[in-house]
């Protein structure tokens, strides 16, 4: 599902970013404009190949069902992503969360504590629910089965932050 969402949505941004409405407007120079503006913009090689590549396949898919006569784009090549910029992620230091928290809208600095303080990825604190948070005796979550990556139920303890902010909730 996801997948099928990001390719929908990378081909219609093509085909809008480039003006491809009719067949005959499909260009190979033009798309190659665009993914050469989206480089020169700051995105990554990653991001050109990936857009190249669902391109390309809903245009051989087009013309493999006889919906097209051929795909304009078969002869672009991707371009070698180890020599790509890499974005360096880090996580915030203590410092810069303390400035964080108090700019927030007060939901969103809920959650960042929340994550912050259970380890949790994003996904995972998105299929987080009431019922599986424990507040007495002793705070905890029940984890586990969340996201597709992890099936197996663990109990976290619960940081009295998070207490403090998700008691009244």
């Amino acid at each position: 599902e996801q997948h099928y969402q990001e390719t929908f949505r990378s081909i219609k941004k093509s085909l809008d970013k480039c003006n491809f409405h009719i067949w005959s407007d499909l260009s190979p120079s033009r798309f190659l404009n665009h993914l050469s503006g989206m480089l020169d913009s700051g995105r990554s090689a990653r991001t050109y190949n990936k857009y190249l590549g669902f391109m390309k396949g809903f245009l051989t898919w087009m013309a493999k069902d006889q919906r097209a006569p051929e795909n304009p784009l078969a002869y672009l090549s991707k371009i070698p992503e180890e020599d790509a910029k890499v974005v360096v992620r880090r996580a915030l230091s203590e410092k810069d969360f303390a400035k964080l928290i108090p700019k927030a809208r007060p939901m969103w600095a809920d959650i960042y504590v929340f994550a912050a303080y259970t380890g949790l990825r994003a996904k995972e604190v998105g299929h987080v629910t009431r019922d599986r948070v424990t507040l007495e005796p002793e705070p905890m979550l029940r984890v586990g089965g969340l996201c597709k990556k992890r099936h197996k139920m663990d109990v976290l303890p619960l940081h009295p932050v998070v207490v403090d902010r998700i008691r009244p909730i």
